[in-house]
């Protein structure tokens, strides 16, 4: 597995575990959006693994949801 596609499925999961976190404190991207100052669009992209979140963006997000930073993610090398 290359770093690219171990990176790819990384934030791809991350973005799941997040989406989890916003859905599970019943808040929408565009609530999420407002506290971060970011567009729905960059929260979405967020959640879908299509962009890299920065460590501030995910420290934010990890206080808006009420987490401690540690999220759980199971990555499968082969």
């Amino acid at each position: 597995m290359t770093k690219n596609t171990l990176e790819s499925q990384f934030f791809k999961l991350l973005g799941e575990q997040l989406t989890f976190a916003r859905r599970k404190k019943d808040l929408t991207l565009k609530e999420v959006s407002q506290h971060l100052n970011k567009s729905k669009q960059t929260i979405d992209y967020y959640e879908s693994g299509k962009c890299k979140i920065s460590q501030v963006d995910f420290e934010k997000m990890c206080k808006i949801y009420g987490l401690q930073g540690n999220i759980n993610i199971d990555v499968k090398i082969e």
